[in-house]
């Protein structure tokens, strides 16, 4: 239903024309109607008004003037052209220029031509990418379905094709126009149900509604068509009050676009069915038939009014009025100078105006050339005959003829010296200079003088640089736009189609049709038998009579007609983890709103930054040199977060400003939740760490104990003792050895035993623990084996 205008609105409407004899608007529409012819008028007089105090002209004239010299043609010399025939050869007609011979040069290069194509070849070739920041916590969840989303747009609308016509009208007439609006094509064909191989006459037709496309698409504005604020400025795009365009439309796709049943006002609009008078040529009347039969209708929209106009420009007749249909008050056309030409003006300097006067002196020289060049080769020549002179005196030469002279004796053959070098350098010369100056040298073009690959991709790289302002506004350009995207999107996508059930078998059915999945049918059907279902999905109303009474069934309950709400579905990069959340994958999945992901997450805010690299034509060489320098930046932090999880918050920041600083897109570097997984995991304090975990350490009985030069073991020392407590359970006591008097040998106790071993004596005390491990006896030590035994292997047993 379309919204109402406010009262205030209606009240600024206020001026004064004459309406045409068979439309005679009232009330609203009147007022709706004055304003905007008023309006529309200021906009067209504004763009015909000088450029400034010292330019003359109007932006409309170096459009003409653009618009002659870009199609590849010859120079016109001035003189008056006329249909020559030769009747008595049977040569059809040409035209040719009173005044001028035919063997001279009349080339005009098609420079303009060539550089509006290479700089279009450079700078477009792929769809843009952007990198998404949300400005609010409650928006960041919904940061990925937005960038998603927006990047499929890109490749369903096709608007790669028309960002180059884009592109095309900047560098050909210094200012383009891109609209973005939705598109809904429906067409009524009639599809054979029944076939009668026999006889075809008998096949039976019916008519569908068959939907070509439903979505969002994108459209390159001729500039001649647009119409914009006059204080509008380059980038300032919420400053631009109101603008104003037209799209031709011939007879058929007009009445299917604006049927009679929607448009009332239809009838009063220029059918193009008018039959051209009679003082009129057959020239204007051919052109007419070619162009003046297609109908251009208006479009005019205001967003600091919140009005959107649908008007004949010919009739002055209002076809429809509305607020602005975009919810966010948002206008649907962004534009973009290739160069500035006044911080006031939207209009920039394209190429055309750049190269005009090198292009100018270029002709003059490069014809004036050649004509040299030709004479120089075909000499003229004199013979004895009549006197040709003309009246003033002067000989027309022309090469390879003769001229008839008195006296031909006393003249020779005329000899012209062919062009010297000074001609070519100076070509050469005005040549580079228009190559420097428009900023599409021919480095862009693939003509390289280098010698190794490396110092081409560095003149290609500098040439590069040339073509940055003008780079820089299509970015700008692309992010307002996208902008403009998400707000049309959230519209398109929470906009369900109805369907009315009145059981279950037959919502199933319809849901069948609109070739919704197994799952998907059955959230609907589940929620179509809740006594509360959701109103995302499934709604309900009581039907009322004629009265607005509620109807009532046989049991006298209200009859209740039940809705379905069928939400679009897109293809996007994305899947969802085990938790239901959604994360970026290069493999497309198909989501249907409403059901896999809620409306409501539609709803983003936040920062939209385009790369430019992503428009610009690959470049393989440059791209594999720029993600190796990249990754030996990157590299070593990562590695180091990764063995030190504690530096992640340190180290995560600064390296997302190296990735961003190369136009590269963070995430397709880093893991940023894995990373911070790991480093809340690093935080969590770990129980019993190192109970389980004791050492293995072999040691040699000579470590442990030092034997002096006559192979008498020596004390334990202070640190062997404590490895053996702490390690082994093992409480050394001294003395550990006891020497025998005189005698080279040593004997030891068993623990905990007064039994001597190996020798006789008094026994003392020599080894015990206190660790309840029960040790075996112990042998002579002298005859001990290299590695530690006794106490030592009853530790490690346990």
């Amino acid at each position: 239903m379309p919204k109402k205008i406010s009262t205030a609105v209606i009240k600024e409407l206020d001026t004064e024309i004459k309406p045409p004899v068979s439309y005679a608007p009232v009330g609203d529409e009147a007022k709706i109607r004055k304003y905007a012819m008023k309006r529309i008028g200021e906009l067209k007089r504004a763009r015909q008004l000088p450029l400034s105090s010292f330019d003359k002209r109007s932006i409309e004239d170096i459009w003409m003037e653009t618009e002659r010299e870009y199609a590849p043609h010859e120079l016109n010399t001035g003189g008056k052209k006329v249909l020559a025939t030769d009747e008595t050869k049977g040569w059809r007609g040409r035209w040719v220029e009173l005044g001028s011979e035919d063997w001279q040069s009349k080339n005009a290069t098609p420079d303009l031509y060539v550089k509006v194509m290479t700089a279009l070849s450079v700078l477009i070739d792929q769809n843009p990418e952007a990198v998404f920041e949300a400005t609010a916590r409650k928006y960041e969840a919904n940061t990925r379905i937005a960038q998603s989303a927006w990047k499929q747009s890109w490749v369903e609308s096709g608007g790669k094709k028309e960002l180059k016509l884009f592109v095309f009208n900047m560098a050909k007439m210094g200012v383009g126009y891109l609209k973005t609006c939705p598109k809904l094509d429906v067409r009524t064909k009639r599809v054979r149900t029944e076939y009668d191989p026999k006889n075809p006459k008998n096949d039976v037709y019916e008519d569908r509604q068959i939907v070509r496309y439903n979505g969002l698409t994108r459209r390159s504005l001729n500039p001649w068509d647009v119409w914009v604020d006059d204080t509008a400025v380059p980038g300032r795009y919420d400053d631009v009050g109101d603008i104003y365009y037209e799209v031709e439309y011939n007879e058929e796709n007009f009445k299917t676009d604006f049927p009679e049943s929607a448009f009332p006002n239809v009838k009063f609009c220029n059918v193009a069915n008018e039959v051209p008078a009679d003082n009129e040529t057959e020239h204007e009347q051919k052109k007419d038939d070619a162009s003046g039969r297609n109908i251009r209708i208006g479009f005019y929209e205001n967003q600091r009014k919140d009005l959107y106009i649908i008007l004949d420009p010919v009739k002055n007749v209002i076809l429809y009025s509305s607020p602005l249909p975009n919810d966010e008050g948002y206008l649907p056309i962004v534009s973009a100078p290739w160069t500035l030409r006044s911080d006031k003006s939207i209009y920039g300097i394209g190429i055309f105006e750049i190269i005009k006067g090198d292009s100018v002196l270029y002709d003059r020289v490069s014809n004036m050339t050649v004509d040299q060049l030709v004479l120089s080769i075909y000499k003229s020549f004199f013979h004895k005959g009549i006197d040709q002179l003309g009246e003033d005196g002067t000989l027309k030469l022309s090469p390879g003829e003769g001229q008839q002279m008195t006296d031909p004796a006393s003249l020779k053959w005329l000899e012209v010296p062919g062009p010297g070098q000074e001609a070519w350098k100076g070509l050469q010369y005005l040549q580079d200079r228009r190559d420097l100056n428009s900023g599409v040298p021919q480095q862009l073009a693939g003509r390289f003088n280098s010698k190794t690959l490396g110092q081409d991709l560095q003149a290609k790289e500098a040439a590069l640089e040339r073509m940055k302002l003008p780079l820089d506004f299509i970015v700008d350009a692309l992010e307002q736009e996208a902008y403009i995207t998400l707000s049309w999107l959230k519209q398109i996508l929470s906009t369900p189609e109805i369907i009315e059930f009145s059981d279950v078998s037959d919502l199933e059915e319809a849901l069948k049709e609109h070739g919704m999945t197994e799952d998907e049918i059955r959230a609907y059907l589940q929620q179509a038998g809740t006594p509360e279902p959701n109103q995302e999905l499934i709604a309900s109303s009581d039907i009322a009579d004629a009265e607005g009474n509620p109807q009532m069934d046989e049991n006298g309950n209200p009859v209740v007609q039940k809705y379905a709400n069928v939400y679009p579905e897109m293809a996007m990069e994305l899947s969802r983890s085990e938790g239901g959340e959604l994360f970026e994958t290069e493999q497309k999945q198909f989501f249907r709103f409403g059901v896999d992901i809620p409306t409501k997450r539609l709803d983003w805010k936040g920062k939209i930054r385009v790369i430019p690299q992503s428009v610009l034509v690959p470049s393989k060489e440059l791209s594999r040199r720029l993600d190796l320098d990249l990754f030996n930046l990157v590299y070593p932090a990562i590695q180091a977060m990764t063995a030190v999880p504690r530096m992640i918050p340190i180290l995560l920041q600064p390296i997302k400003q190296i990735i961003k600083s190369f136009q590269k897109d963070y995430k397709a570097w880093i893991q940023e939740d894995s990373l911070m997984q790991l480093y809340e995991a690093s935080l969590k304090p770990v129980d019993n760490a190192g109970a389980n975990v004791k050492p293995t350490i072999s040691l040699q009985f000579n470590d442990l104990n030092a034997v002096d030069k006559n192979g008498i073991p020596q004390k334990l020392t202070p640190t062997q003792k404590e490895i053996l407590e702490k390690y082994y359970g093992i409480k050394v006591e001294e003395p550990l050895f006891v020497q025998k008097g005189g005698m080279g040998s040593q004997d030891a106790t068993a623990v905990g035993s007064d039994i001597p071993v190996g020798g006789g004596g008094a026994p003392q005390p020599e080894f015990s623990t206190k660790s309840g491990i029960e040790a075996p006896q112990v042998a002579d030590i002298g005859k001990a084996p290299g590695t530690m035994s006794g106490s030592v292997e009853a530790a490690n047993r346990t």
